[in-house]
């Protein structure tokens, strides 16, 4: 859905929130971040959770798509759409989306701190850094409604009772 958001969308920005993330603080810092020149911005993630796209990143780190703040009108100014579509329909892909984000907008990828895409996924050094202060938490690989994987299940704890009551 990330790849095609500029055929379906008209406004010039997005931030866009899997479906296994919390919001706990305002966004507007981020949300007024400066992207002139940027496609996409993302967190960062270790080199060892991409180099399967190494040999087709010259530019750029890899960013993990969960949360991403995305330039729709720099994207589609630029094409970067159509190449979406294109490059997803070459074969077989690891991260079929993520990848096709993260090659296509090599060299137009900014880059967020932890504290917006906090959890199980972060370093140590960021978790012990952001712990006090994160805004989102995404839960990546462990789901917060499963609880018997490892995670602060009070946030999906309350949250699930706040859409309920």
């Amino acid at each position: 859905m990330r790849c095609f958001l500029t055929k379906i969308i008209d406004d010039d920005k997005i931030l866009w929130l899997d479906v296994d993330t919390i919001v706990k603080a305002p966004l507007n810092e981020l949300w007024n971040m400066d992207m002139t020149n940027l496609a996409i911005a993302g967190w960062c993630e270790p080199k060892k959770n991409w180099t399967h796209v190494c040999a087709q990143k010259s530019k750029s780190n890899y960013v993990n798509s969960g949360i991403l703040l995305m330039n729709l009108k720099f994207i589609k100014d630029h094409g970067l759409d159509d190449k979406y579509i294109k490059y997803l329909s070459g074969g077989r892909l690891k991260n079929p989306d993520q990848d096709a984000l993260n090659v296509v907008c090599d060299g137009y990828i900014g880059y967020l701190t932890a504290e917006y895409n906090f959890g199980p996924i972060i370093t140590i050094a960021e978790r012990h850094k952001y712990y006090q202060s994160y805004k989102i938490y995404h839960m990546t690989w462990y789901k917060l409604w499963n609880p018997k994987v490892p995670g602060p299940h009070h946030l999906y704890n309350e949250y699930y009772r706040e859409i309920l009551y």
